[in-house]
């Protein structure tokens, strides 16, 4: 089982459990900020849920219909977790700007905290710790990444709505800490926008096929040009994003006179080599015999 399916599929009834009790905590206290992360963990469970079958459908190989897999369905699904978690926290903030003009102009009163509210949210946020620890602990990937994200996020959006709650309903003879329950949820709203626009920015520019860092293109050179003594240059050197991982392109160049069979194994080998390093989903390595041309002749320059 992938490191990727592993943590999504187990953390699901996980997350249903935490949202019951979010769910008490923000019948019993009526807060604002505590309701907008019952929200946030409502749409982070059908996020869970939905990254879980994104991975099923990964691990189902159709050669046929999909020649190089379906790993970009994964920067998909975040994308559209994204736009919905974007979406939520926009009415969140809403409703948020709403309470705070009936606070000051109607006199509305702060939430109610009881010591079981507080005792709930408190567990709540134990627990998430914990969960982003073990998301760290399965490594890197899109999925992945968007787990530590949502973990991350209740974490700090839970200990928000706690902090800010509680001096709003506690602390009663300071008139204005009653507008803390809705700042509160403005600024779990606010930051939720901000993290998913920028995790979804990142996946549609991969898809777009962004290039690779200068770094992972010395190294993709390095390793080329070490291969075989016979490649006397490379002509071009080109690595870009296809969703999570790269696609490679390397143009070598080797003598005029050499017999095809040897220069197809050093194709063959360069290119099994290349795709065994990391982060590499597919590697063409083209043959040439001189470099004098210019390499965007070659092909077709969208």
């Amino acid at each position: 089982m992938s490191s990727m399916f592993f943590p999504t599929f187990q953390l699901v009834p996980i997350k249903g459990v935490l949202l019951s009790s979010k769910l008490v905590a923000s019948i019993l206290s009526n807060s604002l900020s505590i309701i907008s992360s019952l929200l946030d963990s409502v749409v982070d469970l059908a996020s869970g849920f939905t990254l879980w079958i994104t991975a099923l459908q990964m691990r189902k190989s159709r050669p046929y219909t999909y020649p190089q897999g379906r790993r970009r369905l994964e920067p998909i699904a975040v994308i559209i977790l994204s736009v919905i978690m974007a979406s939520v926290s926009v009415q969140i903030v809403v409703q948020a700007i709403q309470t705070l003009y009936n606070m000051a102009v109607y006199d509305q009163g702060p939430p109610i905290m009881s010591n079981l509210t507080i005792g709930l949210v408190a567990s709540t946020i134990a627990v998430k710790i914990i969960l982003f620890c073990v998301c760290v602990k399965f490594g890197r990937g899109g999925s992945i990444d968007a787990l530590k994200n949502d973990q991350l996020n209740d974490c700090l959006s839970n200990s928000v709505a706690l902090v800010f709650s509680t001096l709003s309903a506690r602390i009663e003879h300071v008139p204005y800490l009653k507008y803390f329950d809705p700042t509160g949820a403005i600024l779990i709203g606010t930051y939720i926008i901000y993290s998913w626009w920028k995790m979804g920015a990142e996946q549609t520019r991969n898809l777009s096929g962004y290039s690779a860092s200068p770094e992972f293109l010395q190294k993709i050179t390095f390793v080329c040009v070490n291969h075989h003594p016979s490649i006397e240059r490379l002509d071009t050197v080109r690595a870009f994003h296809l969703g999570s991982n790269f696609m490679v392109e390397v143009d070598i160049v080797l003598p005029k006179d050499m017999d095809l069979h040897q220069a197809h194994d050093i194709g063959e080998t360069l290119q099994k080599k290349l795709e065994s390093m990391e982060n590499v989903e597919r590697a063409f390595v083209h043959l040439d015999y001189e470099f004098t041309h210019d390499p965007l002749s070659e092909h077709k320059v969208a």
